[in-house]
């Protein structure tokens, strides 16, 4: 019986991290652009927030202003491969923070919306799920990173980034497109986002 080891400086190490990279950051720029792409979008997001009842209502715009905020560093820091494990791990801790502020919303019985990627369905269980699947990916990612190091990145093949990346690119499509995958499965019900 063998067992999965990921040692320091492995390739195995580096692709996870990789593919933990790509998805993050598509994942994270897609709920940035959907918050910013109109004024209405803007607002929408802002109105989400404040009905989730995940945060006090006096701090609900500040709350928004932060997440959108924190999206946009986890972007740039997964720019550039000396930063990977930095925006993993902030990564990782951003999509705890939302993973929590779901169950909140949840637990308070909150009618809210999810506006993650836009308009979406009225939070659930599978908001859920979705967000501790990422969380985990993430958290799995900034563990690798850390042990493959900046230099086992750029030791990395081409096959080997293009590997990671275009599954990065799935673990990305499906958290995104994580309502209407679920819609089209006929799990959630009504109309997809």
């Amino acid at each position: 019986m063998s067992s999965l080891v990921i040692a320091a400086g492995s390739a195995p190490a580096s692709m996870l991290a990789s593919l933990a990279a790509v998805a993050a950051g598509l994942v994270f720029a897609a709920s940035l652009v959907s918050k910013l792409r109109t004024r209405r979008s803007w607002r929408d997001y802002r109105s989400s927030i404040r009905a989730s009842r995940a945060v006090p209502g006096s701090l609900a715009e500040v709350a928004a202003g932060l997440l959108a905020v924190a999206e946009a560093a986890v972007v740039l820091l997964l720019l550039w491969p000396a930063h990977r494990p930095a925006g993993l791990t902030a990564a990782a801790g951003l999509a705890l923070i939302l993973t929590v502020g779901v169950a909140i919303s949840l637990g308070r019985g909150s009618q809210a919306s999810c506006a993650c990627f836009g308009a979406g369905q009225r939070l659930s269980g599978q908001h859920l799920i979705r967000n501790l699947s990422l969380t985990a990916v993430l958290a799995l990612g900034a563990g690798c990173a850390d042990l493959a190091g900046a230099e086992a990145h750029a030791a990395a093949g081409w096959l080997a980034v293009a590997t990671a990346a275009l599954f990065g690119l799935a673990v990305a499509t499906v958290i995104v497109g994580w309502e209407d995958l679920l819609w089209s499965l006929g799990v959630l019900v009504g109309t997809p986002s």
